[in-house]
């Protein structure tokens, strides 16, 4: 039974309180890659994500989590997904093995050294056009010509499966992406965010409806765990409660929290993007998560 904690921007003083109370695996964020150019200004540095490995492996699990979108610059024509003539330079082909190297290499070297014991993939193509992940399109680059889309995910499952720490993905929104990926394989749900309560988490995502339609068209089986996201459930002990319900009941594996502005001193939110938050769920709180209930991790605690 998993009890994850999503790390962004992370605060060593609020991963060690979290571990004290029981998490057990840390999934981390990876927004950059070895010499890019992210600065740190948003998302932390490729250095800045290595130290948290660093401090931690030895510890409790540490899942590295790479998003699969390149914020910091275009990727080369060779790497780019097509379609209509025009490459989209931070979007991925599929059937390009010099992209899955470019990508996955730093985190086999991670793997290997005992720095990250797995790697799960963010598929952040949700982030724009194309969605290639939640639509069925293909690249019509100049290698995958004559190639049928499914044709070129088989070849990106190919590729992926060479690398054996890769054992599974957040966001799924299409099922067939899994088979990328051993059987049975990790899936990290974002869709149980702002549902607030076990029985309409269960309802809502139709678990066993998908697990169904996903076996029999894809031949895949996967490890179901949904994440909780504090802000929304608008209170600690309702978020507790919700932890709790993910925790004891089947068909779940367990929880991830998702870590953004309560877990972390080092948050990047700015004034704007809380009261967007405020807008769309209707709370949303500044103070650190033991600043608003100061018994938080001893109650966390006692779940665990």
């Amino acid at each position: 039974m998993a009890k994850m904690l999503y790390l962004i921007w992370p605060d060593h003083v609020y991963i060690d309180k979290c571990i004290e109370a029981g998490i057990d695996t840390l999934i981390v964020a990876v927004y950059s890659l070895p010499g890019d150019k992210n600065t740190g200004n948003y998302f932390d540095t490729w250095e800045q994500t290595l130290d948290v490995f660093k401090r931690y492996h030895d510890k409790v699990k540490c899942i590295a989590l790479p998003v699969i979108y390149e914020f910091f610059e275009d990727l080369p024509e060779s790497q780019c997904f097509m379609q209509a003539n025009k490459y989209y330079r931070r979007s991925f082909c599929p059937t390009s093995e010099e992209h899955i190297k470019w990508r996955l290499d730093p985190f086999k070297e991670l793997y290997e050294k005992g720095l990250c014991h797995e790697v799960i993939l963010d598929t952040e193509h949700y982030t724009g056009a194309p969605m290639i992940y939640s639509e069925e399109v293909r690249c019509d680059c100049p290698r995958c010509a004559g190639m049928s889309w499914e044709d070129q995910w088989k070849t990106r499952a190919g590729m992926i499966k060479k690398y054996p720490m890769v054992t599974g993905q957040m966001w799924s929104h299409k099922w067939w992406g899994l088979s990328c990926y051993p059987n049975p394989s990790w899936l990290l749900s974002e869709e149980t965010y702002m549902v607030g309560s076990g029985e309409g988490c269960s309802t809502k995502f139709g678990y066993k409806r998908e697990q169904a339609s996903a076996k029999k068209k894809h031949n895949v089986k996967y490890r179901f765990i949904p994440g909780a996201w504090i802000e929304p459930c608008n209170g600690t002990d309702k978020f507790l409660d919700y932890l709790k319900y993910l925790k004891s009941n089947s068909p779940y594996e367990g929880y991830w929290i998702y870590t953004q502005k309560m877990f972390s001193r080092w948050s990047k939110m700015d004034k704007g993007q809380i009261e967007d938050f405020r807008k769309s769920s209707g709370f949303y709180e500044e103070r650190l998560v033991d600043e608003v209930d100061p018994n938080f991790f001893t109650k966390l605690k006692a779940i665990n």
